[in-house]
């Protein structure tokens, strides 16, 4: 046996191990789910939100799914709870009148939206931001001066000077109109930043109740968001100190839900601090419910697969790849069987070591008789010749008698080659 015998034979089982391990990876990956936003229902670690989901699936006569398609297929809302579970301020005051239209309706129909906004130590960045332009934008404002020109305008083809307009990164896309949440539905957003300990680390502050109703007296809360100033159409349900933290608002016969803090939803939280009587709460008395996952970027995008399940298609494609199966092996293996040396030799069909020429006479030979060779000739000769030579036409008729002559023999008394010879002397004889 050669040495790399072995070897050969233990590749197979080794990819077969590796393929098995990658495989196996990757389904850990996906189990944890730590591969999904923050607070999405598929995520199973401390910040998903499974462990809420999965417990809603387990009780009887519920119906619980998750949203990933676009919000214009959202159903109607009856009989139907929809979670928004961590998203962010920016998000919602990015709302289009459209996108506000289809969620009031939903809440119009009976259904009850719930949305929980991702958890904040300190007001954001992008507000502190907004607030220092708007607080410096009377300083930015100065007195046209010619040294400025090239900043503030520029020059058109008829050398006219027009102002150029500044850059703005809120700027609305052509045809879309954002409307900013406290214009629609009357809140607007504000921030207490968390305490910090001695060693610096921010640390959860108490959410107090502030209805009269069968909820937590208290929950710990971990965010320095807060609903600042919400109309007397919005009930407020829980507060940090004075600032409304939890508010529900009527929708026709469906509700509205904002919670400053997602982290009592978590997986982290159903394990040290569960409050099971808000989160019973806040899904309502509705039988179906909806985990939206499409604001966290987890969104599905119907593709070939998606359709093939879809319309149960699986036989086709089944089908199809057996057909291009079959045509590469087709194409890799040939059925007809190889033509070796020893069967040349055998069979004597193959001509080997001849040329052009010895082909040729091959083919006369099987196409021919050896008595119609001269006749044959010498039809091809009168066909091949121009008309109108006299010496020409003479010496054709010489050869035709002399063929003539050797036909009516015996076959066994006729010379082909004692004929050709008179031709040739016929032919090549001068006057």
């Amino acid at each position: 046996m050669k040495k790399g015998r072995p070897l050969l034979l233990l590749l197979p089982a080794l990819l077969a191990l590796f393929g098995f391990g990658v495989v196996r990876l990757l389904q850990l990956r996906f189990e944890t789910g730590d591969i999904y936003p923050p607070y999405s229902s598929l995520r199973a670690d401390p910040l998903g939100t499974r462990a809420f989901y999965e417990s809603l699936e387990t009780l009887r006569g519920m119906t619980v799914q998750r949203f990933i398609e676009q919000w214009t297929k959202l159903r109607e809302g009856r009989n139907t709870t929809l979670f928004v579970f961590g998203t962010d301020t920016f998000s919602m005051n990015d709302s289009t009148a459209d996108e506000y239209k289809k969620l009031e309706q939903f809440m119009y129909d009976g259904g009850r939206i719930v949305v929980s906004f991702a958890p904040l130590n300190t007001r954001p960045w992008r507000t502190r931001r907004k607030e220092a332009k708007e607080q410096n934008g009377a300083r930015e404002k100065q007195p046209d001066r010619e040294e400025d020109k090239s900043d503030g305008e520029v020059e058109d083809k008829t050398g006219r000077t027009k102002k150029k307009r500044p850059f703005d990164e809120n700027e609305e896309w052509p045809g879309t109109k954002r409307i900013p949440i406290k214009d629609r539905w009357g809140i607007d957003f504000g921030y207490a930043d968390l305490p910090k300990d001695a060693n610096g680390v921010y640390q959860s502050v108490a959410a107090r109740r502030s209805a009269d109703m069968n909820l937590p007296e208290s929950i710990a809360w971990h965010t320095a968001l807060y609903f600042d100033k919400p109309g007397t159409n919005w009930n407020v349900t829980y507060r940090r100190d004075k600032h409304p933290v939890l508010i529900e608002r009527k929708f026709g016969t469906g509700s509205l839900v904002f919670s400053a803090d997602s982290y009592f939803l978590s997986n982290e939280a159903m394990r040290k601090e569960r409050h099971p009587e808000l989160l019973a709460w806040l899904a309502g008395a509705n039988p179906n419910v909806l985990f939206d996952e499409t604001h966290l970027g987890v969104m599905e995008e119907p593709g070939i697969a998606a359709l093939v399940r879809k319309y149960r298609l699986h036989g086709v494609v089944t089908g199809l790849v057996l057909l291009a199966g079959l045509f590469v092996w087709k194409n890799a293996v040939s059925f007809v069987p190889v033509y070796g040396e020893d069967q040349a030799e055998v069979s004597g069909d193959a001509v080997t070591g001849k040329d052009s020429a010895a082909g040729f006479v091959n083919l006369l030979r099987r196409s021919i008789s050896s008595s119609q060779i001269l006749p044959v000739c010498l039809a091809e000769w009168k066909r091949a010749s121009a008309p109108g030579r006299v010496e020409l036409d003479k010496k054709m008729e010489q050869a035709a008698a002399v063929i003539a002559e050797e036909l009516a023999r015996q076959a066994r008394e006729r010379n082909a080659v004692e004929c050709y010879r008179k031709i040739s002397r016929i032919v090549s004889a001068r006057k």
